[in-house]
């Protein structure tokens, strides 16, 4: 790849990875984006679980894995595990890796709580 296509890619990564993090927060909200925002939150869930505990890192994240391959063929260097851990960084709130952890894991349950709660309810007042 080219020095041009990098960046693009790099760039494009990073549209990518903060739609789905700003999908998985706030996708809830709106009735009509609910099933896919279940979808989102179950793959997410499937992939740091399952996937996590193939590859040998739970918490996996293949958008991160091809986004820090890019990164790593622009040059750049001792990149964090967390692509949350990384913007953070970038915005000058340098935590231990596992306090973003632990942050990225606590948002989540509470999306995880938020979304089967609303999934619940849905599904008994359809019944």
């Amino acid at each position: 790849m080219t020095d041009a296509q990098l960046l693009w890619a790099d760039i494009g990564l990073d549209i990518f990875h903060l739609v789905i993090v700003f999908f998985l927060i706030f996708g809830w909200i709106l009735r009509k984006t609910r099933p896919l925002h279940r979808i989102a939150v179950l793959v997410t869930s499937f992939l740091w679980v399952v996937v996590g505990a193939i590859v040998g890192t739970i918490g996996y994240c293949p958008v991160t894995d091809w986004h820090w391959q890019v990164k790593k063929m622009r040059g750049e260097e001792n990149l964090p595990v967390s692509y949350i851990d990384y913007q953070l960084q970038r915005i000058g709130i340098h935590l231990p890796p596992e306090n973003a952890d632990m942050i990225v894991m606590g948002v989540f349950a509470v999306i995880v709580v938020i979304t089967f709660t609303l999934w619940w309810r849905e599904s008994r007042q359809k019944a």
